[in-house]
């Protein structure tokens, strides 16, 4: 039985960690990593012809190793996006919409949640019975703060951890009378 909807609730919230001296210095080890790379791969690159006293040849080994340091510069470049992330939470007309901010720069849309399919939700420290069996995600910077909201999917029970406040939480407790029955109280 699905729940009824209000539709005209709109919330937005966004939860984002603190940048603190690990997130910088690995953002820097990031930047560091891609320079170095990069300097390699353009010695590599200068030394793959090689010419000797039979004419020119190409050295597979040079090439190899350019080919590998772009590669490895290519990964740490889309790597160091990701060092801090936050996530956006949108409520809107019985759908909670979850997105992920990497570095303040690329937005990435992780899923949606139809609140009339949740089964239960509540603090994710008192929610482990109706968790079990689920497969669970974290949209949350902070797990030990978290929500949780147990629902259905065509790919069987999920679980999300959200980092949800106040009032967003009192907008999804309005949301209908089904929530309010399955909710585990703190």
């Amino acid at each position: 039985m699905e729940a009824q909807i209000d539709m005209d609730n709109y919330l937005e919230q966004s939860v984002a960690g603190e940048r603190g001296p690990r997130e910088s210095l690995l953002y820097s080890a990031c930047w560091a990593g891609i320079v170095l790379l990069g300097i390699m791969a353009m010695f590599f690159a200068l030394n793959i012809l090689s010419v000797g006293g039979e004419g020119m040849g190409v050295n597979w080994l040079f090439l190899a190793l350019t080919v590998v340091c772009v590669a490895l510069a290519f990964l740490l470049y889309r790597a160091k996006d990701s060092v801090y992330r936050e996530y956006d939470y949108i409520l809107w007309n019985g759908e909670f919409e979850v997105c992920a901010v990497y570095n303040r720069r690329r937005r990435k849309k992780m899923g949606t949640i139809q609140l009339g399919k949740v089964t239960a939700w509540g603090p994710a420290a008192a929610m482990a019975g109706p968790m079990h069996g689920a497969k669970v995600e974290k949209y949350c910077v902070h797990p030990d703060e978290a929500w949780c909201l147990v629902y259905a999917s065509e790919s069987g029970k999920q679980a999300a951890l959200l980092e949800l406040n106040d009032e967003m939480r009192s907008q999804i407790r309005g949301v209908s009378s089904a929530l309010r029955i399955s909710e585990v109280k703190p």
